[in-house]
């Protein structure tokens, strides 16, 4: 963040980050890319939400915050240097301003979260930042549901044509092989119950849904990543294997819209013991 006066600072005002922009943003933001990271995790901006970053910098908190919201969500950058505003990248995805934080040039509740990191140190009335910061943010929305419909019904495909080469109970038997414990962690009490078996105390769980949209060839490469796939391709040999992809691309062009929504839900845990904050 470039220190924060009444206006933008001009071009050559010691004051600026302008002259050293290319040594911050090659620098610098990658050394704080890992907290910008966290601090929009910690934030947690919802799939198809508006994000502000104030005090963008060279935008890694941006960038981070535009995968979390996915593509159908708005982030916009700002910073008072122009020069850094310009090497926010993707510029074709990221809204960018020049601007201070005490004038932000946005409506009331335009944004339902703003990130602002390593900005009010720079800024000399800090109340005013915050207050331009809370106007800017309002609640434009509850989340979306999680519809994972489409991608049920591409599973549903695909087990329905592997069915044909393999029984279904020597595919979830291969797979139990390799993932033992898939099904039982991902009921929270088991999870907590583990932890606190192995002495992990203050445990904290939190339930996220990541959303992406994907082509049917996207979901296919990735679906056959897994062990009832490696099975599948290891039984039937390399032919038949892709005579199957071939059979369920073309399935899935009848019974499945494209790109579809694809939906991840994880489960992490945190926790500590011994006076270290572990994670899980």
């Amino acid at each position: 963040m470039a220190p924060d006066t009444a206006v933008p600072q001009p071009p050559g005002d010691w004051r600026s980050y302008d002259s050293v922009a290319d040594a911050y943003a090659d620098v610098v933001t990658l050394r704080n890319a890992i907290m910008t990271g966290d601090l929009v995790a910690l934030v947690a901006p919802r799939f198809g939400g508006h994000v502000l970053d104030v005090g963008a910098g060279a935008g890694a908190a941006a960038k981070a915050a535009l995968s979390a919201t996915g593509r159908e969500g708005l982030v916009a950058a700002v910073d008072p240097s122009f020069v850094l505003v310009r090497r926010v990248e993707p510029r074709d995805r990221i809204k960018l301003a020049v601007a201070v934080a005490a004038g932000l040039p946005f409506r009331p509740a335009s944004f339902d979260a703003v990130v602002a990191s390593l900005v009010l140190n720079h800024v000399p009335d800090y109340r005013a930042a915050l207050a331009e910061m809370v106007t800017a943010w309002g609640v434009l929305g509850d989340a979306p549901p999680v519809d994972d419909r489409a991608e049920q019904t591409a599973y549903e495909t695909w087990m329905d044509i592997a069915s044909e080469h393999v029984p279904p109970e020597a595919m979830d038997t291969a797979a139990h092989e390799v993932l033992p414990w898939e099904e039982w962690f991902s009921d929270p009490a088991r999870l907590r119950a583990a932890l606190d078996e192995a002495g992990v105390q203050h445990v904290e769980l939190t339930g996220r849904a990541y959303r992406s949209m994907t082509s049917h060839k996207e979901w296919l490469s990735s679906v056959n990543t897994g062990a009832k796939a490696r099975y599948l391709r290891d039984t039937i040999g390399p032919d038949a294997w892709t005579r199957f992809c071939d059979q369920v691309l073309e399935r899935l062009h009848h019974t499945v819209p494209q790109p579809f929504d694809r939906v991840a839900q994880m489960l992490f845990a945190v926790g500590s013991t011994g006076g270290r904050r572990r994670r899980g």
